[in-house]
């Protein structure tokens, strides 16, 4: 009668169970009599007997990747030499092992040969910049095992022979030893330095790669660098401190100015206005005899507004004048007086009573309904009357608005209007142009 044992990974199965084989043929039915949960994924079945049987084979029917499969020859041969487990050999545990206050070991063989040749023979071996990089490729892992499983004899030692321990019965032991709460190393004695030695005695050394960019041009970069910081002044001018161009760079801006193919300016400012604003702005006289091309044929010089612009060649001042519509000789010319402030444009209108005649003191109201911008501005109506102090131009009015702004006018007796429904009080609606230019007002028709 024999006990056998085996390791199936997973701990508390009640399933477990095992069939005997003879070259692969079963001798008997699977058997689950006496099974022996040993803890740690181990098991074992006493008294059974082996005749004819060369391997066993052990399984659990609810957990399928729990099986096994064992040499019974082998088993038999650890069983008549040893028949006890090696546990059982010592009164240590793995617990006592690591308690004693020393552990180093005496020597460590090739140990420190064999890190330094596994080390420059790995295929990939490049250095991080803060550790190293770990091979987790599986395939790799199982070839190395089953490197090692095809070394194993095809036939086992005999009976008597020497005897080394099963996979298993080692893996019980590091099991052991690992699976103990307290596995530190007190000491390393030699092994750094032994590492260190071998690895850099290595014959071949030579990094793979560095894994990292290394600046082989330092020196070159830093001459580059001083060479820029070498034309820096004692003193640096801070942003936004005041520049001064030397003349020749004023001459060089100023001649890219002039040369620029388009030059056209944008606007002109208060120009317009400026210019209006000016107490006398009559022309003293015109050039006598005309220029070329100002008169008739010959440059006659004659009044233009006299003459018809047939008299004139085309495209001259003169006919340019001639062409102006300056009604009757009691038309007033508006004179523009009112001042316009940045963004404003002078809107003009002449009050006239039902026959027609230029009458002064008329109230004309304006409220603004629309403007561009993001201020807040008064949308009150406010009143303008025409003017009554100025005996050559009668009825004459004029305002400053806001350019592009839209505004509704009214002419009415009341302030504020109040006849709305009346049927000639009616709002007349505008839109100051986006101009510095003086510009007629709507007409308005109103009760006022």
């Amino acid at each position: 009668m024999s006990t056998l044992r085996a390791y199936l990974g997973v701990a508390g199965l009640t399933d477990v169970g095992y069939r005997l084989y003879n070259r692969n043929t079963a001798l008997a039915a699977r058997s689950t009599t006496d099974i022996l949960d040993e803890g740690e994924g181990w098991y074992s079945a006493g008294s059974v007997t082996l005749a004819g049987a060369d391997n066993v084979r052990w399984d659990s029917t609810a957990t399928p990747n729990a099986v096994a499969r064992e040499d019974i020859t082998v088993q038999a041969i650890v069983e008549t030499n040893l028949n006890a487990l090696v546990s059982s050999r010592s009164s240590h545990s793995a617990a006592d092992i690591w308690a004693v206050g020393t552990r180093s070991l005496t020597t460590f063989g090739t140990l420190a040969a064999d890190v330094a040749t596994a080390v420059w023979a790995a295929a990939t071996r490049t250095l991080s910049a803060f550790g190293f990089t770990v091979n987790t490729n599986a395939n790799a892992t199982e070839t190395a095992i089953k490197a090692k499983t095809d070394n194993l004899p095809a036939t086992p030692a005999a009976m008597g022979d020497s005897m080394t321990l099963t996979a298993g019965e080692r893996t019980s032991i590091a099991t052991a030893v690992w699976a103990s709460a307290t596995r530190t190393l007190s000491s390393f004695g030699t092994l750094v330095a032994d590492v260190a030695t071998a690895v850099w005695a290595a014959a071949t050394r030579t990094l793979s790669a560095f894994g990292f960019t290394v600046n082989t041009n330092a020196n070159a970069t830093e001459t580059a660098i001083k060479a820029k910081t070498d034309n820096l002044p004692a003193t640096p001018a801070a942003m936004g401190d005041a520049m001064t161009l030397t003349a020749g760079e004023r001459t060089s801006i100023a001649t890219a100015v002039w040369t620029s193919a388009t030059r056209t300016l944008s606007g002109f400012g208060s120009l317009i206005s400026d210019l209006w604003a000016n107490a006398t702005r009559t022309l003293t006289a015109l050039p006598n005899p005309a220029p070329t091309g100002y008169g008739g044929g010959g440059g006659s010089a004659s009044d233009p507004l006299e003459n018809t612009p047939a008299t004139y060649d085309a495209g001259t001042i003169g006919a340019l004048i001639g062409k102006l519509d300056v009604g009757a000789p009691e038309d007033p010319i508006i004179p523009i007086v009112a001042i316009a402030a940045a963004g404003q444009a002078i809107g003009y209108v002449v009050t006239r009573d039902g026959s027609g005649l230029p009458i002064s003191g008329v109230p004309i109201f304006f409220q603004l309904t629309a403007v561009l911008g993001l201020d807040s501005y008064r949308t009150a109506s406010f009143q303008v009357v025409s003017a009554d102090d100025d005996a050559a131009n009668p009825g004459v009015l004029q305002h400053a608005f806001q350019r592009g702004a839209s505004y509704r006018a009214k002419r009415a007796a009341f302030d504020p209007p109040l006849s709305d429904s009346a049927i000639f009080d009616k709002w007349v609606t505008f839109t100051v142009p986006d101009s510095a230019d003086p510009f007629p007002l709507p007409q308005i028709l109103g009760s006022g």
